[in-house]
């Protein structure tokens, strides 16, 4: 989660895209936070991946509705704007709900 919103291949603007891409400050500690956040639905696999063999913790599962994939989506911006706040050396975070 290097850059938000995320793009797949690389950093660079995309045409069409609605919001250019831009690094996230305190990428680590944003995606442990977001995975802490969506713990509950967490895909928990008994096998390492078949692909690199690592037993991957980032896999989450949500319906395939509008309403889930906002949740998830306002979980991301919620952390990415408190990591932005960070970076700018204020102390308080308002959160959003």
């Amino acid at each position: 989660m290097r850059y938000y919103p995320h793009v797949a291949s690389s950093p660079s603007v995309h045409p069409g895209a609605p919001i250019p891409p831009r690094k996230v400050p305190h990428a680590h500690k944003v995606e442990r936070l977001v995975h802490l956040e969506l713990a509950d639905r967490r895909v928990k696999l008994q096998e390492p991946c078949s692909r690199c063999g690592r037993k991957h913790k980032e896999w989450f599962e949500i319906k395939a509705n509008r309403e889930q994939l906002r949740t998830v989506d306002a979980c991301v911006r919620r952390w990415v704007e408190w990591s932005e706040q960070a970076k700018e050396g204020l102390t308080a975070f308002e959160h959003k709900i």
